[in-house]
């Protein structure tokens, strides 16, 4: 059971599942990534302000979830909940773990994913304040997904039906919850060819690391290997002296 009525429902994959699923080059680098991504979530996540139940809704090997679930514990006052995706489609395991936190006590839901690093915690209290009131709220990525969805959980009944993984589900789903407040457009991270402006988007904003780390991932994959150097020699151009690495053959 949940400690309150509203729960941040995280739908994710872990590092190494995300890494073989997703066709981002290198899959360690990958698995670097997605674990950098992990811990952006969790930093926005304990700073949210709102009293909400965490629940991670996880697809990976099961020591590997719970291992993430650990993580996200030590890092994160409110509680955390570990729940395993099940089998079906993209669309009925959705369904199913809004239905679970629903019976867990939820009345109200926001949806994230761990790989929108540009997320923060006001973007989920907004969310979870407007939801509470009875609003909702979508916040749309470029692909015609979404990068967050919430609601007063009834509204999402019915979700397993909408067109998952298509351009046209972000639509979908806004028709389905009713009218909503839309949120600004995010980027999130589902192919390479989302990864050259999320690099230098957060290089501008001083998240050195993580956009370093993009940047090695799209130059190891091999059928952009030419557009991995050129944003490889620019970004690095950008970067302050002292965090640019060797040069490369």
């Amino acid at each position: 059971m949940l400690q309150s009525d509203r729960a941040i429902l995280v739908f994710a994959r872990t590092p190494g599942c995300e890494a073989e699923h997703k066709p981002l080059g290198d899959v360690r680098r990958a698995r670097r990534v997605h674990e950098m991504l992990l811990g952006r979530l969790r930093q926005a996540l304990a700073q949210v302000h709102a009293d909400a139940d965490v629940v991670l809704v996880l697809d990976g090997a099961a020591a590997e979830c719970e291992a993430v679930a650990t993580r996200f514990r030590a890092e994160i006052e409110a509680p955390v909940h570990l729940a395993r995706q099940s089998a079906g489609s993209f669309g009925q395991r959705m369904a199913r773990a809004v239905a679970q936190v629903q019976a867990w006590g939820a009345r109200t839901v926001v949806l994230v994913g761990a790989d929108t690093p540009e997320l923060t915690a006001h973007h989920v209290d907004d969310a979870l304040r407007r939801a509470e009131a009875g609003e909702s709220v979508i916040g749309p990525s470029a692909d015609g997904g979404f990068w967050l969805a919430a609601a007063p959980v009834a509204r999402f009944d019915g979700i397993e039906v909408l067109p998952w993984e298509t351009d046209r589900l972000c639509a979908a789903l806004g028709f389905r919850l009713g009218p909503c407040h839309t949120l600004p457009m995010l980027a999130d991270l589902d192919d390479v060819s989302d990864i050259r402006g999320l690099a230098d988007r957060l290089a501008c904003a001083g998240d050195i690391l993580l956009a370093r780390a993009l940047v090695a991932l799209v130059s190891s994959a091999t059928q952009v290997a030419s557009e991995g150097r050129v944003l490889t020699r620019s970004l690095l151009v950008a970067l302050p002296a002292e965090h640019r690495g060797p040069p490369a053959a």
